[in-house]
C-alpha cells in the first residue's frame, strides 16, 4: 500500500509541477529543426509524440532527400530527424545519415 500511495503521489505532483502544455506548432518545430540541417530537403514530415520519463511533449521532424540512382529505388541521398521540445522550442536531438555511395 504505501509503494501504491507513493506511485500516487509521485504521478500526481510529476503531473502537476511538470510543464507539459504544448506551446510549439508544428511549423515552428519545422522551422527550428530546419536549422540543424545543412542540406535542402525535397520531403519533410513531423509526427507528434512524448519522450522521456516525464513523457515531455515533442515533435520529431523528419528530412528526406531521396536517392536519384535507378538501382538504389528505395533509398536517400540525405536524412536527418530533429527532435523539437515542444514545451519550449529546444532541440533534444539531431540524428543524420548520409545516403550510400555507390561508385
Amino acid at each position: 500500500m504505501v509503494v501504491l500511495g507513493l506511485l500516487l503521489v509521485f504521478g500526481y505532483l510529476n503531473g502537476c509541477l511538470g510543464d507539459d502544455q504544448v506551446k510549439v506548432t508544428e511549423a515552428e518545430a519545422v522551422e527550428i529543426a530546419r536549422a540543424e540541417i545543412d542540406f535542402e530537403p525535397t520531403e519533410v514530415s513531423t509526427k507528434f509524440g512524448r519522450s522521456g520519463f516525464g513523457a515531455r511533449p515533442v515533435w520529431a521532424v523528419l528530412f528526406l532527400v531521396l536517392s536519384t540512382d535507378p538501382d538504389d529505388p528505395d533509398g536517400f541521398e540525405h536524412r536527418a530527424v530533429v527532435e523539437i521540445d515542444a514545451t519550449n522550442g529546444s532541440v533534444n536531438d539531431v540524428r543524420v545519415d548520409q545516403g550510400s555511395d555507390s561508385d
